[in-house]
């Protein structure tokens, strides 16, 4: 995973790792880009960082599913600490789980001051209760971000239904929203639904770019496929 910076004056750089519902945790630091200090459970030789003018990229080797996880680039330079928008990152395995996500509906256009409902229902699931949905939204050319929780609203046979509700206020609101749920330690996601505004010209990609990583790649050094192209400001 990539990380641009233009200045160099930044005390230190780090990269961070944050699971689903939880708190953002630090992986590697350097002061000043000198050497790469890795903190205490992820110095077991699968990170490495490329340290180079002006970009301090993250490799993985060897990914697991403890791996999956939203990959953010700090920097701090005196009292201020500066974030990159960050990277989901999460692996998908052929018959790895026989539950499924689905997404409705593929496809919302919308007008400005819209409310519209995502919803996402989970099959051959009888537990609703004990797991929330995560709400990840992805703008074109940009990695998901902005993760919302939301808790199931119905449950019948076996099939689990969670909505999301929102406002569309500006252009900046439209993208693909994904939703994902960990379960048993794995992460399985629905197929996105691309919310557009009716009239315009929007340059979206399509549902189905999530950053995915097939299993049958996970023993091949790995260099995050969706790169965080971050420039610092100021």
């Amino acid at each position: 995973m990539e990380c641009y910076f233009l200045k160099k004056d930044f005390n230190l750089i780090v990269w961070y790792k944050q699971l689903l519902g939880k708190k953002p945790q630090p992986i590697a630091k350097s002061y000043y880009m000198n050497d790469v200090y890795f903190l205490k459970g992820f110095d077991d030789g699968r990170l490495s960082v490329t340290v180079g003018n002006g970009t301090y990229h993250l490799n993985i080797f060897r990914m697991t599913q403890e791996d999956v996880a939203t990959y953010y680039c700090g920097a701090i330079k005196f009292t201020a600490l500066y974030f990159s928008p960050g990277t989901f990152l999460m692996i998908t395995e052929k018959h790895s789980n026989t539950r499924r996500i689905l997404q409705q509906p593929d496809l919302k256009p919308v007008h400005l001051g819209d409310n519209i409902t995502l919803q996402c229902t989970v099959q051959f699931m009888e537990d609703c209760a004990q797991h929330s949905v995560y709400w990840l939204k992805q703008s074109s050319g940009e990695s998901p971000s902005k993760i919302i929780v939301s808790y199931f609203i119905m449950a019948d046979a076996q099939t689990c239904v969670y909505n999301f509700t929102m406002k569309i206020r500006t252009l900046s609101d439209t993208g693909i929203y994904y939703c994902a749920m960990d379960i048993d330690g794995e992460i399985i996601t629905g197929q996105g639904t691309k919310v557009t505004i009716t009239g315009t010209d929007q340059n979206i990609m399509n549902p189905g770019t999530f950053i995915l990583v097939s299993s049958n790649i996970i023993s091949a050094v790995i260099i995050m496929i969706a790169l965080v192209k971050w420039h610092f400001i100021g």
